[in-house]
Formats: structure tokens, C-alpha cells, sequence
């Protein structure tokens, strides 16, 4: 996809920017440098000199081996210029990257989720969009992923922890091993491929919640701000806010210490861990547990229908 990133971003923000508004770091980072992006997959539309439109796709491409099928690809975004809609350039740009997916042995395109992704869906107020990938023949799942955001004032009391005598604490880096034995052991898949970038991107633990047991970890919450090593998917929409925002998850319990309120106890220290450091909009991405983070504040802030196709 050869196009100065400058007008890429320009085109991103002029087009959604006021809802999902995009940096030239982000889009570096996801768009870019992102070892999964299928170059040949990827194009820009260009009318009398100027980028209109740009499709990114994605396979998964790293050595990190964490389960993920190698017939699933994804489209993380494609954009064309509200001024040049209506004349087959979306078309084209969809078709040339799943030409060139298939070709590549993919038999199976979601819009989103991808790995750097920047949404887990179609934004659900994004109705033609959506109905554009349906008149294209992706069909879309019974249920709607969202994010959560709580926002905060300064003197604002936090909730008590239930289990007193659970051990929390910040995990530090020389406890990494601990971290990755678990979450290979009870979360083998996204999460454990997600934590080791973490740590190949220079992670020095301070983003991540652990609960400890006999010496051994055995749950965990993750965390992000603007001084984590790269900038997280709950995080990614933070110019939406004058304040400093922080984002929560994936958070996970082994599955013997569950249903003891230690989800939510975990949950609760990670947001005062932010709180503490300066945030004051937390963010919760792609989750359908709603009721659950309503019980410590959290409301539904954006909603996302999960798109695929089948080639």
C-alpha cells in the first residue's frame, strides 16, 4: 500500500475521525509496521492524483505460535472519501484484497478483530456500512460486541476489594515467566500471544494486575496508559478526552478460583492502579460482559457488529 502515511491519516480523520479519531503513531503502529499486514492485499484508490480510499488486510504472520487458524484473515479498515462514494471504488478495493486473500489460501475474511486491530466490528451507527457488507455477502453474528468506558472525578471514592485477603500486586518484570506459564496454561491463544509482544516491545510489568497463590499466579488484568510501550486498543480513542485516559483488559481467573468475586476484586484494583496514575476515563474494548463491569461503573460507550465472509 505505497501512500505517504500523513495522507492516510488525513483521509481516516476527515471521514470518522470525530468518532475514532486517528494519530500518525497509531496508524504506524497498526497499519504499518504490524508484521501481519498483507501488503499484497492492501491498496489505495487514487482519482486524478489523489487518494480517495485505502483498504489494509491482515493474516497472521509472526512465529509466536498461540493457536490461531491459518485460514483466517481480516480487513482492519477500509475507507473511501464520503465525496467519492456510489462509484464502485469501495468494490473495487474489497474484491482486490479478497482476490489476493484467497489466493493466499484464505478461505475466511472478518471485518476486524484482527491482531492490532481497531475495532472488533462495524460500528453499530455505521448503518450503511453495514449494510453495504451485507449487499456484499458478509453476514453478521447474533450478538454485538462493545466498549465501556466509567469516567472519573478527582475525589471520587473506589470500590472496596471483596476478598481482603486476596494477593494482588503489580507484576514485575523479573515475574514475567510466572505470567506466561499461566496464561499458556489457562488462556493458550490471543491473550498469551499479546503478552509476549508486551514484553518484546520493552513491557516492564506495571501494566498488568496479577493474583497470586501459593506462590503462582493465578489470574491477571491488564492495564494501559500513555506511558505503556505501545499504544493499546482501549486506548486508542483517547483524543476524544481532554484527560488522561487508561484502559482495562483482557482480565482472566483460573477457572478453580472463580465465582469468589475475585474477577471483580481484580478488576477494581487495576482501575485504582489508573485512577492513581492520573486517569480519569477508563476504557473497557470489545467485550460483551456488560452487566458485569456495570457493577463497578462501567456504561456502554460504543457497539460494534461482528462481520464475515467466507470465500
Amino acid at each position: 500500500m505505497p501512500n505517504d502515511v500523513e495522507v492516510l491519516v488525513n483521509l481516516w480523520n476527515k471521514n470518522i475521525g470525530d468518532d475514532f479519531p486517528m494519530t500518525r503513531r497509531l496508524f504506524i503502529q497498526n497499519s504499518i509496521e504490524d508484521l501481519n499486514v498483507v501488503n499484497e492485499a492492501s491498496f489505495c484508490a487514487i482519482v486524478e492524483g489523489k487518494t480517495v480510499g485505502f483498504i489494509v488486510s491482515k493474516t497472521y504472520q509472526e512465529p509466536i505460535e498461540y493457536g490461531q487458524p491459518k485460514n483466517i484473515g481480516w480487513i482492519q479498515v477500509l475507507i473511501v472519501d464520503k465525496h467519492y462514494r456510489n462509484r464502485g471504488i469501495g468494490t473495487k478495493l474489497l474484491n482486490s484484497a479478497l482476490n489476493q486473500l484467497k489466493q493466499l489460501g484464505i478461505d475466511k475474511i472478518h471485518l476486524g478483530r484482527d491482531v492490532w486491530h481497531y475495532f472488533p466490528g462495524v460500528p453499530l451507527e455505521y448503518e450503511d456500512t453495514i449494510n453495504w457488507f451485507l449487499k456484499k455477502g458478509f453476514k453478521k453474528r447474533e450478538y454485538i460486541d462493545v466498549d465501556l468506558v466509567r469516567h472519573f472525578k478527582d475525589d471520587e471514592p473506589l470500590e472496596l476489594i471483596k476478598n481482603n485477603d486476596a494477593h494482588f500486586s503489580i507484576l514485575n518484570i523479573n515475574e514475567k515467566d510466572h505470567l506466561l506459564k499461566f496464561l499458556k496454561e489457562a488462556f493458550y491463544g490471543r491473550w498469551f500471544y499479546e503478552t509476549i509482544k508486551y514484553f518484546e516491545l520493552g513491557g516492564t510489568g506495571r501494566d498488568y494486575v496479577v493474583y497470586w497463590v501459593d506462590g503462582e499466579i493465578k489470574g491477571f488484568c491488564r492495564m494501559n496508559d500513555d506511558e505503556t510501550p505501545f499504544i493499546g486498543c482501549n486506548v486508542q480513542w483517547a483524543g476524544l478526552y481532554d484527560e488522561k485516559t487508561g484502559g482495562i483488559g483482557p482480565l482472566g481467573i483460573h477457572p478453580n478460583y472463580r465465582k469468589l468475586g475475585l474477577g471483580l476484586d481484580i478488576v477494581k484494583y487495576a482501575v485504582s492502579t489508573l485512577h492513581n496514575r492520573g486517569c480519569r476515563h477508563i476504557v473497557i474494548d470489545w467485550t460483551g460482559l456488560v452487566s458485569f463491569y456495570e457493577k463497578i461503573g462501567f456504561s456502554v460507550y460504543k457497539q460494534y457488529v461482528p462481520l464475515s465472509i467466507d470465500l
